[in-house]
């Protein structure tokens, strides 16, 4: 899914090069299964996985948000986004941070992100690519009544 999710989402934003060292970076990389991690979402349609958002606690850091393309624009993305905030205010975390490719700025943005810079960022294959450092303030939220 994450492979699929690169190859049809990042188009018009990067190189073919770039899209494709990106997506088979996570095969290259012997990635776990989301379902085998803690602090990961998942969504399912059915018994298909068609996205997940992962959290780093630690960091205050928005890891991994990706959803299955041909259900893009469905609402996916925006239900794990939100269940990674609010698992993060929960934490107690007032800040989180997180890299976004160049198509997610917008999605980001939409829910408060704000560009902190825009750097390249190394790929164990040396493959380069552009990122976007965004962060998020939750302590509002966390003090609002009825989040």
């Amino acid at each position: 899914m994450f492979s699929r999710s690169v190859r049809a989402l990042a188009v018009g934003h990067y190189a073919p090069p770039q899209i494709e060292a990106w997506a088979d970076a996570s095969e290259e990389e012997g990635w776990i299964e989301p379902e085998e991690l803690p602090n990961v979402w998942v969504a399912q349609i059915g018994v298909s996985l068609v996205g997940f958002a992962e959290l780093d606690p630690q960091a205050g850091e928005v890891r991994m948000v990706f959803v299955e393309p041909t259900v893009a624009d469905r609402g996916i993305g925006t239900r794990l986004l939100r269940r990674v905030e609010r698992e993060a205010a929960d934490r107690g975390i007032d800040r989180l941070s997180l890299r976004s490719s160049l198509n997610a700025v917008p999605f980001f943005e939409r829910f408060g992100y704000e560009i902190r810079s825009e750097r390249e960022s190394r790929m164990t294959d040396g493959t380069i690519l552009r990122i976007v450092d965004m962060e998020k303030d939750l302590s509002a939220r966390r003090e609002s009544p009825g989040r």
